[in-house]
């Protein structure tokens, strides 16, 4: 019987973690269900995920996150990567709906494609020399209520795996992909100094203290988990790493099970970190070492979204229905 044919030769060539795991392509699998054309764009992305890794210090999934922009808009060009023009790139970016920072990243994953393949000669040209990257203003980040989150805390009490990634968001400030990647012998939730080692972007390590309550409910987890191994594990394949998408979405149906449901993402766990401790005193310093930022400018917008002077200054305001005595 004759093979059914593959719509998409990466997806038929990888073996994919369960679970929300990563994939892992296999190149030599590439090489045998693909030819002409299509090959082009393995052999290019192949070359292309060395280089990051080897000569840019990226992580894997970095990588993938470059590689599955560039498929998209290979795809929604219907070209070959020396096939496509700006206009394709312009046609991508508007011809749906996306937020303003997507568009910036996705551009920006294009451009940094090109202009390595051009520059090794990969490719006859950069098409996307003079395309300008789009701007991308960014607001103060939206936290949550610490009432929402109460609701949150409460609604997982029945469901241990949810109630740990909720705390190490929101009490330890952590993204999704370092919930999923946070290891057992990577916690220390007693003694003197509680605390983490987080494995960050870039694959950029830092320290971060543990709360006693966040301690406490970490340490709970670690009692029922080997010496070794992920923290947050997957229920699928038992000892195995989850995804952060996975992470991602285990938060995000929480937030939709509350009742009312909470419009909310789970990033904003991680937004609320910050902005509470700058509520409560902490310094833009101290926020910027506990999430991790390399740019100060990063920690600056949690800054601009509790600015304590901004605060108290309301309070000042008369109110003209019942002036303040005399």
């Amino acid at each position: 019987m004759a093979a059914a044919p593959v719509s998409d030769p990466l997806a038929a060539a990888a073996t994919v973690g369960r679970d929300g795991g990563a994939q892992t392509p296999d190149p030599a699998a590439l090489v045998r269900l693909v030819g002409g054309p299509m090959l082009q764009r393995w052999r290019l992305l192949d070359r292309y995920r060395v280089y990051l890794l080897e000569a840019r210090h990226r992580t894997p999934r970095t990588y993938a996150e470059y590689r599955r922009t560039l498929l998209d808009l290979w795809a929604h060009a219907g070209k070959e990567p020396d096939q496509l023009t700006a206009r394709d790139l312009h046609r991508f970016l508007y011809g749906r709906r996306l937020s303003d920072a997507t568009r910036k990243t996705y551009t920006a994953h294009a451009k940094a494609f090109y202009r390595w393949a051009a520059a090794r000669q990969l490719l006859p040209r950069d098409p996307l020399v003079d395309y300008a990257t789009p701007p991308a203003p960014l607001g103060p980040p939206r936290s949550l209520d610490l009432r929402d989150v109460e609701r949150l805390i409460r609604y997982a009490y029945s469901q241990p795996r949810l109630h740990l990634c909720i705390w190490l968001a929101y009490g330890c400030g952590l993204r999704c992909a370092e919930v999923a990647a946070l290891r057992i012998e990577d916690c220390q939730p007693s003694g003197r100094r509680p605390h983490i080692r987080v494995r960050g972007k870039g694959g950029r390590e830092r320290v971060v203290p543990l709360h006693p309550d966040v301690a406490w409910v970490l340490g709970c987890a670690l009692v029922e988990l080997p010496g070794t191994g992920p923290v947050v594990q997957s229920e699928v394949d038992p000892g195995c790493h989850i995804g952060a998408k996975h992470v991602s979405r285990l938060l995000n149906q929480a937030t939709h099970g509350l009742r009312p449901p909470l419009r909310a993402t789970a990033h904003q766990l991680r937004h609320t970190f910050a902005t509470e401790i700058l509520a409560g005193g902490g310094t833009e310093r101290a926020v910027g070492i506990l999430l991790g930022h390399v740019d100060p400018k990063s920690t600056r917008r949690y800054t601009a979204a509790y600015d304590a002077d901004a605060w108290a200054a309301v309070l000042l305001l008369p109110n003209p229905v019942h002036p303040p005595a005399n």
